[in-house]
């Protein structure tokens, strides 16, 4: 899920393009930040994509990318061999880096903008295990025997 805002002259369009979905939202003022829609969009873990930002007269964007859970990544068979699938987080890299933020600021002022990152998702293998579907608990669960 993608959500943010930017600085741009009133009425003007900035879009986000990523994994073929645009959004686009238009300026209040080069001052005054102007809230993106949200775009919820799915991606495959290690599989770079491209996320495009462009304005007409953009000053500032700003950009917050909130890793999937494991909610959002419900798959249809829960267990395997009747025992709960462990949960796993995800981190967010930006151009090669963990980020899960963009800011960028136009060197030309509030002018013609466009920058391109490049965003991946990949397992977090740090988290520790859970024994059970989100809950965290201080139990070993037995062996079977």
């Amino acid at each position: 899920m993608i959500t943010g805002n930017f600085e741009a002259v009133s009425n003007t369009p900035c879009a986000i393009h990523i994994a073929g979905l645009n959004r686009t939202n238009l300026g209040i003022s080069c001052s005054v930040a102007t809230n993106f829609s949200t775009v919820i969009t799915y991606l495959k873990p290690y599989q770079p994509y491209k996320l495009t930002l462009t304005g007409d007269s953009v000053y500032f964007a700003h950009l917050d990318l909130l890793a999937p859970t494991v909610l959002d990544l419900t798959v249809a068979k829960m267990t395997r061999g009747g025992i709960p699938n462990a949960p796993k987080e995800f981190k967010i890299f930006i151009d090669g880096v963990e980020k899960y933020s963009i800011d960028d600021y136009n060197s030309g002022g509030c002018a013609t903008y466009s920058k391109t990152f490049f965003v991946e998702i990949r397992p977090d293998n740090d988290v520790q295990r859970r024994n059970s579907a989100g809950q965290n608990d201080d139990f070993e669960v037995p062996e079977e025997r």
